[in-house]
């Protein structure tokens, strides 16, 4: 009896498909809540021996890593970033204050940052300066980058190879029309 009404109502559902899709809809919804529930119960039990949850965020009295924005300016105009429509001037950071970020955080315990946040790092005309300070004052750094300028590339890691510990290329596409799509004005 129940199979029968069961394939009665998804004969029923077929013909009205606006209502199907809102049943299928919250057939799933029900299914992802209890999922996530399940998740959460299980991720408790494993956590903790006795399945209660005491967990507590310890914060750490210095920093373990730093970011240093050298430049907010960009060659490219990204989906994700926009950096067109900041309203803050494109500026590069003037090496004296770079240094001055360089020896608070070698006071802190850091040896190392990234030259990287909203801009590009290659977009720096004098990037070299840059890096001789922080080779000076055995800093490391690693540079993120979307990778337009491979010449500047090479240079830089060339002239520098034991200070940068870390070259980061930003790809996100693996065609050249999903990557030109979503790195506007770059170039696969």
């Amino acid at each position: 009896m129940l199979s029968k009404l069961h394939s009665l109502t998804r004969y029923k559902l077929r013909q009205y498909p606006q209502l199907r899709y809102w049943v299928k809809k919250t057939q799933k919804r029900w299914q992802d809540r209890n999922r996530v529930n399940q998740y959460r119960q299980e991720s408790l039990i494993s956590l903790e021996p006795d399945g209660l949850s005491n967990r507590s965020f310890i914060k750490k009295e210095i920093p373990v890593g730093s970011n240093i924005e050298i430049t907010n300016a960009c060659n490219l105009n990204c989906l994700m970033c926009n950096t067109k429509l900041q309203d803050r001037p494109n500026e590069l950071m003037e090496p004296k204050v770079f240094e001055r970020i360089i020896l608070e955080l070698k006071a802190t315990g850091l040896t190392t940052a990234g030259l990287h946040t909203v801009g590009e790092t290659f977009v720096y005309k004098d990037l070299e300066a840059l890096l001789e300070i922080a080779q000076f004052h055995d800093f490391r750094v690693w540079i993120s980058t979307n990778a337009q300028f491979p010449e500047r590339i090479e240079e830089v890691y060339t002239r520098f190879p034991k200070l940068l510990n870390d070259i980061r290329i930003s790809v996100d596409g693996a065609t050249p029309k999903t990557f030109e799509h979503i790195r506007v004005g770059g170039s696969f």
